[in-house]
């Protein structure tokens, strides 16, 4: 058995929602304060701290991991430790279910538990619930005692509704999350629907159907109060997978813009992707960044994490499409991403992180040809034929503090090898295997745009 398999067994996609989607909001805190916090001394102080935090995702001490990284955030805001009482607040996990609602009136369930052991409860602890738009507060929920469970009835019309959820003590806010509530007309109605349509369609495995058992999937569950690992946008879900079942030809010629999430036909059944599309002119094709996430991660790492989403957000600002594929690539990946895409096939980038470098290493040595450069970030693994690599661009990046250190070295040297002198090697001081990608970021994307003004 390959030493990766159980790890990936662990933290697989089908893994509990619940720890998947806790680990998340930690990680994109971090993120998006290492995103503001540009000061090299606090950077230096707070992310050495997180070089142990892969190898407490994969043996399952995820408390331990979302510790150090409420530790490291604060680290980047202050040399003082959280104090007590905000260290317990932060420590808390925050669950508000269903995150897919019926508009009108209806029940929503709050529990409140630790995630991991840290700081102590305040006296007059509450849990405030506030409705952004239209703001709305209503009573302030007791914390006595855990874990707490709570039911609060709600009144939302059509649409995207944002809750601020805040634990206070004494008129000052030690933690708060943000929580996505989508509310549809006829929900029950309309899954319904859907499911008729899936049952009905079951043994057709074309992009169609199997996008639209994908989706019904993910509907079903967020409408059940499953905890799922990201914040989905429901209602385009649901307009997607409706407009699938209208027309069993969608999506034509083409996606059109916007984000998409597929299940393509790959043997022995389908490869799940999340896609951006950005606009484009009639006939117009942009440059494709194929994203390839590490292990225990899915299609909506590099969405929604590595740097809370800047993958995306310089896809988006650049014009250029976006795939981040579960697990890799298939052997037909590719081309069916170019039947549906505005894809200039002579401008493909492939990134991966870790056992996504890996992955993104056997796919340049394996069709050198089909891609404009390679970038391997916290991670490397073999080349394969060093020869395919003469002509390809490659860029390896890779923290001082990486377990991976020696497999991303290794992996230039042999890219050197064959014969690719200007082959780019930069290593990070003070940058572990975690924060590797969106450190590189400003880095990585010069030199894709190096790549595109080189004939």
């Amino acid at each position: 058995m390959s030493p990766l398999l159980p790890l990936l067994l662990l933290l697989a996609p089908g893994q509990s929602g619940i720890v998947r989607h806790e680990l998340g909001v930690h990680l994109r805190a971090f993120e998006s304060t290492l995103q503001e916090v540009k000061d090299p001394k606090a950077r230096d102080r707070a992310i050495p701290g997180l070089k142990d935090i892969t190898f407490l995702y994969f043996s399952a001490q995820f408390g331990k991991a979302a510790k150090l990284l409420d530790e490291a955030r604060q680290s980047l805001r202050s040399e003082k430790p959280m104090d007590e009482a905000t260290a317990w607040a932060e420590s808390l996990q925050i669950q508000v279910t269903p995150t897919l609602i019926d508009a009108g009136r209806g029940i929503l369930s709050v529990k409140l538990d630790p995630f991991y052991k840290a700081g102590t409860m305040p006296e007059g602890a509450i849990l405030t619930l506030e409705n952004l738009d239209p703001k709305r507060l209503p009573a302030p929920i007791k914390i006595e005692s855990l874990p707490l469970d709570a039911k609060i009835p709600y009144v939302l019309p059509k649409g995207k509704h944002i809750l601020l959820a805040r634990i206070s003590a004494k008129d000052k806010v030690l933690a708060e999350r943000v929580i996505n509530i989508v509310s549809v007309e006829k929900l029950k109605s309309r899954l319904d629907a859907l499911a008729k349509a899936v049952e009905a369609t079951k043994d057709k495995k074309d992009l169609p159907h199997l996008t639209l058992r994908h989706l019904h999937s993910i509907l079903a569950d967020q409408a059940k109060g499953e905890v799922l690992e990201t914040d989905y946008p429901s209602d385009k879900l649901l307009a997607q997978a409706e407009a699938i079942v209208q027309d069993p030809t969608w999506p034509g010629k083409n996606l059109a813009p916007g984000e998409w999430w597929l299940a393509l036909p790959e043997k022995p059944g389908s490869r799940i992707a999340r896609v951006f599309v950005p606009k484009t002119q009639e006939g117009q094709k942009v440059p494709l960044l194929l994203t390839l996430h590490g292990a225990g991660g899915s299609e909506n790492m590099f969405f929604d994490g590595y740097g809370s989403g800047v993958t995306h957000r310089n896809c988006e600002a650049k014009g250029w499409v976006m795939v981040a594929p579960r697990m890799g690539l298939g052997d037909t990946t590719l081309d069916q991403l170019a039947a549906l895409l505005p894809i200039d096939d002579k401008k493909v980038f492939i990134m991966g992180h870790s056992m996504g470098a890996s992955m993104a290493s056997t796919q340049t040595a394996k069709s050198p040809e089909r891609y404009r450069a390679g970038a391997y970030l916290g991670g490397g693994g073999r080349a394969g034929k060093t020869e395919a690599y003469t002509k390809l661009p490659a860029f390896v990046g890779v923290g001082n503090l990486d377990f991976a250190l020696g497999s991303a070295r290794k992996l230039h040297a042999d890219i050197q090898k064959s014969g690719n002198t200007s082959a780019t090697l930069k290593e990070y001081p003070k940058i572990e295997h975690l924060t590797i990608v969106q450190i590189v970021m400003d880095d990585l994307f010069a030199f894709f745009e190096q790549q595109l003004k080189t004939p």
